[in-house]
């Protein structure tokens, strides 16, 4: 992982549409998961657990960002490079890891992205 990244109240950690090169870990503070529409922001989640990771979808199945993050406090976020995600499925066979990513999609759509 890399040193902590500080990020301002309202600054950006990745946008909408972005390629991703990391996945992240809030190490204090509290960002926003969001999308953006023609109404606006619409915030799908406010992350403040510690260690809580977000931004992985995009590293896992390989399409853009799928949503922004933004921090709502002053925040400080560790960055886990793609490399370091990839061992976690080496030895899978295909048929697992298309089941895991089917579920995650699952997540993210059920929960997330709902209205």
């Amino acid at each position: 992982m890399a040193p902590k990244n500080f990020y301002p109240k309202g600054g950006f950690v990745f946008r909408e549409g972005e390629s991703a090169d990391y996945a992240y870990v809030l190490k204090e503070g509290s960002v926003e998961i969001l999308k953006t529409s023609a109404d606006g922001d619409l915030i799908l989640a406010t992350l403040s657990e510690p260690n809580t990771i977000f931004g992985e979808m995009a590293l896992i199945d390989g399409a853009p960002r799928s949503a922004s993050a933004r921090a709502s406090v002053d925040s400080k976020v560790d960055e886990v490079k793609q490399k370091l995600l990839k061992p976690i499925f080496n030895g899978c066979n295909d048929e697992f890891y298309e089941m895991w990513l089917n579920k995650a999609h699952k997540y993210y759509n059920d929960t997330l992205f709902k209205k």
